[in-house]
């Protein structure tokens, strides 16, 4: 083998030798720099905190730490007006404190109830101031008896009246007492005790209230006639419940026949206390004016028996064929008549047949001491009754405010309404105040 042949094996030979020494060195760099771009990429937070200042920026960048002005001005914790107003916390009462609170207003609420019906109460049972109309034959004396009070009492009380001052029918006298005159009608078998023991009342307040004392001697009741019994105004008392046309009547007072007028139908005369002493009032005062008028000036006027018709059932309710009568505040009553074929009975009334004098002066009674709200009559006879109270100088303002004639407006006490041509009907006051003895 020649030189150069050998030179040319050792140059390769150590060619290949260089290229795989070179290649032991350099493979290794190759995998330690691919190992490390491939951490360097699959954890660049490692990269952040092995260099931090280099990625602030980055993190000054970021709008969410710049921009933390929502914690500074965080709208929901300062102004927090949701939170702070909030009524379910405050004034809602469904939390477990506020209905302790309504619980207490609750009991003040009912104490102050309770106190105000014991004063009401109080102020019931004080006696209330009653007016008494004189009757023939009172005396400061005989009132005091009847209504259980002292004469020095019934003189304090009315101060401006006297023995000489007083006028049976007109003066009037106040008492402070609960009892309350009614009108009973003697029935068969009763006896002065009997009447007394029933009305709870005394029977000297019973024979000093209707004069049955007369020198020292006691009259005797008559079956049929009424008298005056002083009762305690809550028990015995007839009260209206309701109104006429829709009502109901408490502890009902029968009105039937006496002297002086004539009951048609007792079972339909139920009315109030104050119904039937007003009735019974105005009949005997004009019975007495008639009497006293004749005798003074001469003349021959014949004293009238009124006639009543319906007033009430005995519990009140409906009453056919009546749209009202239904708590005892309404009475039919019958004009006067003049001749005697037509009394104790309904009669067509006109100027020829009605007693249009007598009429008039019941129905003034009515209006001035009866406390009448009401009276309806036809309007043909509103007009008879008009002329004649026109006549007897009666001032045209009272006549303008009492009847609904001339006018057809809804307006006066005297007011027209049909079927009433044969009878009168008188409606009075509910109030229990009004009343008057006799």
């Amino acid at each position: 083998m020649s030189s150069s042949a050998l030179i040319s094996v050792i140059r390769g030979s150590m060619r290949s030798l260089l290229s795989i020494l070179f290649c032991i060195l350099l493979i290794p760099g190759l995998v330690h720099s691919d190992v490390l771009t491939e951490s360097v990429q699959a954890s660049p937070p490692a990269v952040e905190d092995a260099r931090p200042e280099k990625a602030v920026p980055a993190e000054k960048a970021v709008p969410a730490e710049k921009a933390v002005p929502v914690e500074k001005a965080a709208p929901a914790e300062k102004a927090a007006p949701a939170e702070k107003a909030v009524p379910a916390e405050k004034a809602v009462p469904v939390k477990k404190a506020a209905p302790a609170k309504t619980a207490k207003k609750a009991k003040k609420a009912k104490k102050a109830k309770k106190a105000k019906k014991t004063k009401k109460a109080k102020k019931r049972a004080r006696p209330k101031d009653y007016r008494y109309v004189i009757g023939d034959g009172d005396t400061f004396y005989s009132i005091a008896k009847a209504f259980d009070v002292t004469v020095s009492d019934l003189q304090r009380w009315n101060r401006k009246i006297n023995s000489k001052t007083m006028r049976s029918g007109k003066t009037v006298i106040r008492i402070k007492t609960p009892l309350r005159p009614i009108r009973y009608t003697v029935k068969r078998g009763d006896s002065i005790r009997k009447i007394a023991k029933k009305f709870h009342c005394s029977q000297d307040q019973f024979i000093w209230l209707n004069h049955l004392r007369r020198h020292g001697k006691i009259k005797s009741i008559i079956a049929g006639k009424s008298y005056m019994v002083p009762v305690m105004k809550k028990r015995f008392v007839a009260v209206a419940k309701g109104s006429p046309a829709n009502g109901t009547l408490k502890n009902g007072q029968q009105m039937t026949s006496s002297q002086g007028y004539y009951v048609r139908n007792p079972r339909e005369t139920w009315g109030t206390t104050n119904t039937i002493n007003q009735l019974s009032k105005c009949f005997s005062r004009v019975r007495r004016d008639i009497r006293a008028r004749n005798k003074k000036y001469g003349t021959k006027q014949p004293v009238p028996e009124f006639v009543v018709g319906d007033i009430s059932l005995k519990r009140g309710g409906r009453f056919p064929p009546h749209k009202s009568h239904q708590n005892g505040l309404d009475a039919d009553i019958a004009y006067v008549a003049k001749s005697k074929s037509s009394r104790r009975r309904f009669f067509r009334a006109s100027r020829r047949t009605m007693d249009v004098r007598a009429t008039w002066d019941l129905m003034t009674c009515f209006i001035q001491e009866g406390n009448a709200d009401l009276i309806f009559v036809n309007r043909y006879l509103q007009k008879i009754l008009y002329e004649h109270a026109k006549a007897r100088n009666f001032k045209p303002a009272t006549l303008d405010k009492w009847f609904q004639y001339p006018s057809r407006s809804r307006t006066g006490l005297i007011r027209h309404a049909k079927g009433h041509d044969d009878h009168m009907h008188v409606r009075f006051s509910k109030s229990a105040n009004k009343v008057a003895g006799r």
